[in-house]
């Protein structure tokens, strides 16, 4: 009982910045009350978020907007900034991403044409001409592969190790490297690719890597080797990052933060 009354200060404070924020939030605060999804999401700001049916929209908007899980302190957007999206889904990180400073570019990968067509959409009705968005899976090479999908809006994966709904798809990849060779600077790269990060980063050149100022990203336990938290956090710290956030999640996998100690700036 005292913890659940400890707590109604933050959800009153919460309640009133979903307020201060959103157009229809009587709509969101109910569907955070019920249960209940909430399909559109629009800003006192202009800009739109649409979900299909099937994706818990208001959680996502939570995630981001409300607790920063993207952006903890010492990963704040800045102004000036280029940020790298992988794994977009329907682009709400990369919608608050776009809106977080001025003149920040947003770049944006996700390979599921039914999410890149609700990234799209959001891109548009919010009117955000700063994020390019690239219909592609980012991996270790550049080639064409089979994307593994499953029942989940979320937890599609290259991985074949992975159990889905046993149904695949033709998707385009883009190495990082290649990713990096049109950019000069990434000063907020985000990952989230269902296991994809471990070839991402493992096949990354040092060159590639020293472009890379700062890391937000979600970690997938696949393996006892390499394709684990804990080597991928001894890989980055190998090459220069300072993890700076690590939490892990029972046993699937976690989160961390990592800033470059001699990278961009």
């Amino acid at each position: 009982m005292l913890g659940r009354l400890s707590n109604i200060p933050r959800r009153v404070h919460q309640d009133w910045h979903i307020a201060s924020l959103i157009k229809n939030w009587r709509e969101v605060l109910y569907s955070k009350l019920t249960g209940k999804p909430v399909e559109t999401i629009k800003f006192r700001s202009g800009l739109v978020l649409h979900s299909p049916p099937q994706v818990n929209l208001n959680f996502l908007f939570h995630e981001v907007w409300l607790d920063n899980v993207y952006c903890p302190p010492g990963y704040e957007i800045e102004k000036d900034n280029t940020v790298i999206d992988i794994g977009a889904n329907i682009g709400v990180f990369a919608v608050y991403a776009a809106t977080s400073a001025s003149n920040v570019e947003v770049i944006a990968f996700e390979p599921f044409p039914d999410n890149t067509e609700w990234l799209r959409k959001n891109v548009s009705e919010s009117n955000l001409s700063n994020v390019k968005v690239y219909q592609q899976a980012v991996a270790g090479v550049t080639e064409e592969r089979m994307l593994e999908t499953s029942d989940s809006w979320m937890m599609h994966s290259l991985d074949k190790t992975v159990t889905t709904n046993g149904h695949s798809i033709h998707v385009q990849c883009r190495s990082f490297n290649d990713v990096m060779k049109l950019i000069p600077k990434c000063d907020l790269l985000k990952i989230d690719c269902e296991g994809s990060e471990y070839e991402i980063f493992y096949s990354s050149s040092p060159e590639t890597l020293r472009k890379i100022r700062r890391i937000v990203g979600e970690f997938h336990l696949r393996d006892g080797d390499r394709r684990n938290g804990e080597a991928l956090r001894s890989y980055l710290e190998s090459n220069g990052f300072d993890i700076t956030h690590y939490l892990t999640f029972e046993d699937e996998g976690g989160i961390f933060c990592a800033t470059n100690k001699g990278g961009s700036n």
